[in-house]
């Protein structure tokens, strides 16, 4: 019953801590064709995940919200393992169920650049692009 309890409190203190999603003031609809990646770069922030070929950027994503708006969803693998360990594996399932539930609300929102560092053309779907720490 202890354990039980201590779980309980623990959850109400650290549930939610290893995975956050905050609004960013970026606004993914208005990245046009043709717009130069340092544009899209200072209009959106530091894209989490970037794919490169010939040293160049080809593909850069952001999560945002269906609306467009970039969101930072960060995962802390540390209060991860300490919330897993302080409440026996519990908080583990709640971050577990939080992070389905980004998933199905934030979106991958990647633009594609050509060989001149020009946007060729955006893309949104389902999935979140997570950061980590």
């Amino acid at each position: 019953m202890r354990r039980l309890i201590a779980a309980a409190v623990a959850i109400a203190f650290l549930g939610g801590c290893a995975l956050t999603d905050e609004p960013q003031s970026g606004q993914f609809s208005l990245i046009k064709p043709g717009m130069d990646r340092t544009a899209v770069v200072q209009d959106l922030g530091t894209p989490p995940q970037s794919q490169m070929a010939n040293g160049q950027p080809v593909l850069d994503s952001w999560a945002c919200e269906p609306d467009g708006q970039i969101v930072k969803v960060k995962m802390s693998a540390g209060w991860l393992v300490a919330e897993y360990i302080l409440t026996l594996g519990i908080a583990g399932l709640v971050d577990a169920a939080r992070f389905y539930k980004v998933q199905q609300r934030v979106n991958k929102c990647d633009v594609q650049y050509g060989a001149d560092g020009k946007v060729e053309r955006t893309n949104s779907m389902h999935g979140a692009v997570v950061q980590t720490p």
